[in-house]
């Protein structure tokens, strides 16, 4: 079995896309935008466990499922065989992003070797941190910011780092 190597990417910020190879594989998913928040919402928190009834809650606030746990366990089954391959490039990209099912909750973990826009969000946000304040600061804060060109879409609050704060958008912020 020979070994693949995918370029992997995963943009948050801006327009949502995953890129394999810097080709999109969420282009079937438009008939499936249930999906869709889904897998947003679960990359936005990744790396946590999630209960199922606030991750219910979060994302179809105005939906009264009967049994919100079967419902759910559904709608992760098709994401989990869309990472796997049920995709537009069937490729599986389940190595790098998986569905992990944690007593009882969920978590969607993504390898180190992503290139993720938010994980390196964190990581220049640390250094800001770090720097002294003063123009050198300001301008590095510029910089980062320039990076996102403009920010719109339905995305649910990220939490920076292990700080509080955090990044939450509806509108469009242009730089």
């Amino acid at each position: 079995m020979e070994d693949r190597v995918y370029k992997l990417e995963i943009k948050m910020l801006g327009e949502f896309d995953i890129l394999v190879n810097d080709k999109s594989i969420l282009n079937q998913l438009t008939r499936l935008p249930i999906i869709i928040e889904l897998l947003q919402y679960m990359i936005a928190h990744y790396d946590k466990d999630l209960q199922s009834s606030i991750i219910a809650d979060d994302i179809w606030p105005d939906k009264d499922y009967q049994d919100t746990n079967k419902v759910l366990r559904t709608y992760i089954y098709r994401l989990k065989r869309f990472l796997a391959g049920a995709n537009t490039l069937s490729l599986d990209i389940s190595e790098y992003i998986f569905v992990d099912n944690v007593r009882g909750r969920y978590k969607l973990v993504i390898s180190e070797d992503v290139i993720f826009d938010i994980r390196l969000f964190d990581n220049q946000s640390k250094k800001v941190e770090l720097m002294p304040d003063g123009a050198a600061k300001v301008n590095f804060i510029k910089e980062v910011i320039a990076i996102y060109k403009a920010i719109s879409y339905k995305i649910f609050c990220i939490t920076i780092g292990r700080s509080h704060s955090g990044v939450c958008t509806s509108t469009s912020i242009s730089t």
